[in-house]
Formats: C-alpha cells, structure tokens, sequence
C-alpha cells in the first residue's frame, strides 16, 4: 500500500539480513495477527469495512494480556513469533564478536 508499506519482511529474511550482517538474535516477538479477522466472514474488515472495531478488538486483546504481567506478555510475543504467525517481526540482536580478543 504505497506509499505506508514499501517494504516487507518475514521472519525468515529478517533471521536472513541478521545473519549476512554478523548480528546474533537474541529474542524474537510478534504481535496480534489482525489478519486472522479475514478468515471468517463476521469478522473480515475488508468486506465488512470494520477496519476500526477489528483494530479496537486487537488493542482490546493485547491489553488483557500485557495486563496480566510484561512476562506473560512476552511470551505470548515470543509464541506468535515462534508460529510466526505475527502482523509484525521484532528482533532484539547484538554484533557477533567472532574474534575474541
């Protein structure tokens, strides 16, 4: 959607652009796959233009579970990138020191 998203990435070539630039993950978390509305017919924002109410149901959702503890929370992350299964890919890494001094 020009010009918002120009450029997309999944987890895989992201673990790709980390790897080919000596970058070692050190965690990995997703988010609320608001995709998962298009696949059934009540919930479909696209056909159902209820962009706002699938976004208020996600912020809704995501709440609950940050608010039953920031561990809780980022499991529940770590799980939707371990599906990878997420709306988006968030990679925590740190500069691999291949040569120790």
């Amino acid at each position: 959607c020009p010009p918002d998203h120009l450029s997309y990435f999944n987890f895989k070539s992201l673990r790709n652009i980390c790897e080919h630039n000596n970058l070692k993950i050190v965690k990995e978390i997703g988010d609320f796959p608001i995709e998962i509305y298009l696949a059934n017919k009540y919930s479909n924002y696209y056909i159902n233009d209820n962009g706002s109410e699938s976004h208020n149901a996600r912020i809704t959702l995501t709440n609950l579970i940050f608010n039953k503890g920031l561990d809780k929370y980022l499991k529940w992350a770590e799980g939707l990138a371990s599906a990878e299964i997420s709306r988006s890919c968030t990679f925590f890494c740190q500069k691999r020191n291949d040569n120790p001094k």
